[in-house]
């Protein structure tokens, strides 16, 4: 609602990015719409992802405006415990960022090391799209965020400052 934008708004400055970033792109979306609680849920899961990706190491630098795109082009994966997200020789796309749950990465049948809430995986896969020369296994049930190179190469095309930001 309205209100509920204007409280938002004058709140942290990065919820207030996100708030104007929020209402100015979805405005003609949220006037057809008779109830709010739909936006509204939108932009507190938006508000919700920017805030996590804030906490991650390789996006502490980026303005919550851009994060704010990031989040919007990132999907969510969910895996069980014991179900594999990638496997060795296939092709490297993507960067995964763990929500919550935990993964593990073996090399042949050898586990190398073990992720949790706030790592990622899959880093060098936005830059080089190489095949992957691991095994990516659930340790446990897990939400991922998912942004392939293809979304992040558009996503650089329209913010290169979320390039410079990252290297810093």
């Amino acid at each position: 609602s309205r209100k509920t934008a204007i409280n938002l708004y004058r709140s942290d400055s990065w919820i207030r990015h996100v708030t104007l970033y929020y209402y100015k792109n979805y405005q003609e979306e949220l006037e057809e719409v008779l109830g709010m609680d739909d936006p509204n849920l939108n932009l507190v899961n938006l508000i919700a992802d920017i805030s996590f990706l804030k906490e991650i190491p390789i996006f502490q630098n980026i303005p919550s405006e851009y994060l704010a795109s990031l989040a919007e082009t990132m999907s969510t994966i969910y895996l069980y415990q014991g179900e594999v997200l990638y496997t060795e020789g296939e092709p490297g796309n993507s960067l995964y960022i763990i929500k919550d749950g935990g993964l593990a990465i073996f090399s042949a049948e050898t586990e190398i090391l073990r992720l949790g809430p706030k790592e990622s995986v899959g880093e060098m896969a936005l830059i080089d799209n190489q095949a992957h020369t691991t095994r990516c296994v659930a340790t446990k049930d897990a939400r991922l965020l998912q942004i392939t190179s293809e979304e992040f190469y558009n996503l650089l095309d329209t913010h290169p400052e979320i390039a410079k930001a990252m290297l810093r």
